[in-house]
């Protein structure tokens, strides 16, 4: 018997996309690609995905393609599920099921395409600095080089010196392997959760003229205190003024904070607090904005935020 080959694996899992689907269009979910102008309907277990995405390399050169994967679906998604029916039934989650839905929401975000653009940039980033910094040292470079071509068994170059220069002159891009972003993303959503699980938490119902709407990068904080110095920049969750949103179905959404006068409870969202949570899920969108309608109000918002999504700074 041969092993099922997963090749399409989920960032975004179909199970909670099916909470946003349009029971007028055969309960597809209506697609909104930041640089389209075309919204389209398709089955929610057929977007959230990329081919390979969580495919690394074993130490003997062969492809895992499944353990990731089969990771999320056996561990995740049924408790997960059960969770949020019981949220959107109206019981508020709390010990265990509290810390396991925190830890969903933190790999919502270190497991989205977003989250991963930025680990890589980041990382190509410092090693290149890193790299150029080592390269000041001509006595050091040199004797750095020898040491790894020891080690690893290989000559790198003839001339070290031209190598030098080179790296001097960045005139090139560093791409960062899969594995690195692989080994690490699970642990950090995880550690993320633990944070998030003692945040003060409100779940927000939706309106009878705006229903929520989701992404490829549902989880979103930022901090909206008029001394933040910007929308996206310098904002982590520990930030005692940040706001987290999380849409959990079209009918209700997750808003997280540390302020002490948010009491944890359910709370009938007016259009303006569901217009704002929707507009932070499009902001927050690597790609893909996910709906429950189509709409050309919809459409114009997803223009309007088509080149903006959170970003690190690297210094």
């Amino acid at each position: 018997m041969t092993n099922d080959i997963k090749r399409k694996h989920h960032f975004v899992p179909a199970f909670y996309l099916r909470g946003f689907t349009d029971p007028s269009s055969d309960n597809m979910i209506w697609v909104y690609n930041k640089g389209s102008n075309n919204p389209f309907c398709e089955k929610p277990e057929n977007i959230g995905l990329e081919k390979h995405y969580h495919t690394f390399e074993n130490l003997d050169g062969s492809k895992d393609t499944n353990t990731i994967e089969d990771y999320f679906c056996h561990v995740w998604e049924g408790p997960t599920k059960t969770i949020i029916d019981q949220i959107k039934a109206g019981k508020f989650p709390v010990g265990d099921d509290r810390k396991f839905f925190a830890s969903f929401l933190g790999l919502s975000f270190t497991r989205s395409p977003n989250h991963r653009a930025n680990v890589d940039y980041a990382t190509a980033q410092m090693l290149k600095s890193f790299s150029q910094f080592s390269a000041t040292n001509q006595e050091y470079f040199v004797q750095s080089l020898k040491d790894y071509e020891y080690k690893m068994g290989e000559k790198l170059t003839d001339d070290p010196e031209e190598l030098r220069q080179y790296i001097l002159e960045g005139r090139y891009d560093v791409k960062v392997t899969p594995e690195l972003y692989l080994k690490m993303f699970i642990s950090h959503g995880i550690q993320l959760g633990l944070v998030i699980a003692k945040m003060k938490w409100a779940f927000i119902r939706a309106t009878d003229r705006f229903s929520f709407l989701t992404s490829d990068n549902p989880f979103f904080f930022h901090d909206p205190s008029p001394s933040s110095s910007s929308f996206w920049r310098g904002v982590g969750l520990l930030n005692e003024n940040v706001e987290v949103t999380f849409p959990i179905s079209k009918e209700l959404a997750l808003i997280a904070t540390w302020k002490d006068s948010m009491t944890e409870m359910y709370i009938q969202g007016s259009h303006e607090l569901a217009r704002t949570i929707n507009r932070c899920s499009v902001a927050a969108a690597h790609r893909a904005v996910y709906a429950s309608e189509k709409s050309d109000a919809l459409l114009r918002l997803v223009r309007k935020f088509a080149n903006d999504r959170p970003t690190v700074a690297v210094g």
